[in-house]
Parts: structure tokens; C-alpha cells; sequence
């Protein structure tokens, strides 16, 4: 269960709008693809989360070590973990 499942994004005593000429000014970050290949990683985290759609996601997370700390992101649907280990002997 989600911290913000409960949360409602349209109440009345909340106003964001002091932040929208920032945000429509904001440039997003520019990131490079990190390219195939094997890297020394730490794990950062390992959770399994619900997807908009309900169904459980296996999310992870790695520093990789040599390449000033970018980070790498995982995510897989149970049913595809589900499928790959069925599909392996």
C-alpha cells in the first residue's frame, strides 16, 4: 500500500499555483543512456510496489560504481519474472 493512495490531489486548502512559472520555465535534466555492458553496481534498494494498473512490480535500484554514482533503474511485472523463471532449466 501506497503512502499517497489516500491522498487527495484536488483539496481545496491546497494551492500550488506560486509554482507554475517555475515549472513552466523548468528545463528537465539530460541524461545519456548507459550503454550495455557488465558494471560494478551497488544495490541501492529492492521493493515490490502496485502499478497504476494493480498488478505488483519488482522495482530495483544500482549505483554504479565507476561512473560517478549515475543510477540505474529496474522494473518488472511479476508475471514477466514469473515467465522467465518458468522459462529457464
Amino acid at each position: 500500500m501506497s503512502d499517497y493512495e489516500d491522498f487527495e490531489t484536488n483539496h481545496p486548502s491546497v494551492d500550488l499555483s506560486g509554482f507554475d512559472d517555475d515549472f513552466a520555465t523548468a528545463e528537465a535534466p539530460e541524461y545519456d543512456e548507459v550503454p550495455d555492458g557488465k558494471y560494478q553496481a551497488r544495490i541501492e534498494s529492492v521493493r515490490l510496489e502496485n502499478s497504476q494498473k494493480q498488478s505488483q512490480s519488482f522495482v530495483q535500484s544500482y549505483r554504479i560504481i565507476a561512473s560517478n554514482g549515475r543510477l540505474l533503474f529496474i522494473a518488472s511485472t511479476l508475471s514477466k519474472l514469473h515467465s522467465f523463471a518458468m522459462g529457464r532449466e
